[in-house]
């Protein structure tokens, strides 16, 4: 049944694998569904929240697939150290607008192209609760969008409350960033994924230092894709 939440569900995340295989015609058949998908929900404020929870979702996925495999440089902790901390003279504010200058053009481009299209299929009375395509555009935004998709990559490695680096890290202990062990853990996330610019894994750490364990684990902590039956 194509009007079941768990469809819904099931073309969103479709839509992810394919986007995170570069398989770009396949994603943009299952975003279509899903969109289609969540046209059919009659509540308007629920419509609303669904769209804008995937649209988002998906723009942070196009950021990642621009990234992986850009094979720029081979990471080395130490190199991304000093340029992390060489970052921090800049305030947050200034630390984000930055991330966001350092994606690869592949990265924006697609970011338009997909949200583009994935708009258009919204009925018109719900586009006008999105931002506009110039809103999108600011190097704010832009930097917001990449820090939110980078910490799906690295949450899992500095953000676990049951690993030792988090337990130090909540401590204030030095030896976290005097042993280079933030750094070295998000290197490693981003080696994983093939993510490999050097000026964005470092751009991601001195955020991470200079935001602090509570606000960058917790209060930006990665949302679900799907909305609670609460929320």
């Amino acid at each position: 049944n194509t009007n079941t939440r768990i469809y819904l569900e099931a073309n969103a995340l479709l839509s992810i694998c394919a986007l995170r295989t570069k398989n770009i015609r396949d994603a943009k058949k299952y975003i279509k569904d899903t969109i289609i998908s969540i046209n059919n929900i009659k509540t308007d404020t629920r419509r609303r929240q669904f769209h804008k929870r995937f649209i988002l979702r998906i723009e942070e996925e196009c950021i990642l697939a621009g990234l992986v495999e850009l094979n720029e440089e081979d990471l080395n902790v130490d190199i991304i150290q000093d340029k992390a901390i060489k970052l921090l003279s800049l305030d947050q504010n200034s630390l984000i607008i930055n991330l966001g200058s350092q994606l690869p053009e592949q990265s924006l481009l697609l970011l338009e192209e997909v949200r583009n299209e994935a708009i258009k299929l919204l009925p018109p009375a719900d586009q006008k609760f999105l931002p506009s395509p110039e809103q999108t555009k600011v190097p704010r935004e832009i930097g917001k969008k990449a820090n939110a998709a980078l910490k799906r990559v690295i949450w899992k490695a500095v953000c676990d409350p049951t690993d030792e680096i988090y337990k130090a890290w909540s401590n204030g202990l030095s030896v976290v960033y005097d042993k280079k062990w933030i750094t070295a853990a998000i290197v490693g996330a981003c080696k994983s994924w093939k993510i490999t610019a050097s000026m964005v894994v470092a751009s991601i750490v001195a955020l991470a230092f200079k935001m602090g364990v509570s606000a960058f684990c917790e209060v930006f902590a990665p949302k679900s894709i799907m909305i609670g039956l609460k929320e």
